[in-house]
C-alpha cells in the first residue's frame, strides 16, 4: 500500500546517491551565507524572523514533500 511505499522509501539510502549533495550541506551552506545574492531571485528579500522558513519551505518545494526522514 502507499503508507508502505512511502516508509521504505523515507527509510533508504536512496535519497542521498539521487539529490546532487547532501541535504544536511545545502543548509550548512545557505546558513554561512543568508544575504546569498542567489536567494534574493529565488524568494525576494527575505525577514530575518522568516527567513529559514522560507528557505525549508523552497527546499521542500525543490525536492519535494516526504523525502526526508524524520526519526
Amino acid at each position: 500500500d502507499d503508507l508502505s511505499y512511502w516508509s521504505d522509501w523515507s527509510d533508504s539510502d536512496q535519497i542521498k546517491e539521487e539529490l546532487p549533495e547532501p541535504f544536511e550541506h545545502v543548509l550548512q551552506r545557505m546558513a554561512r551565507r543568508p544575504k546569498s545574492q542567489q536567494f534574493y531571485g529565488l524568494m525576494g528579500k527575505r525577514d530575518a524572523d522568516s527567513s529559514i522558513e522560507k528557505q525549508m519551505a523552497l527546499l521542500k518545494a525543490l525536492y519535494g514533500h516526504g523525502q526526508i526522514s524524520h526519526k
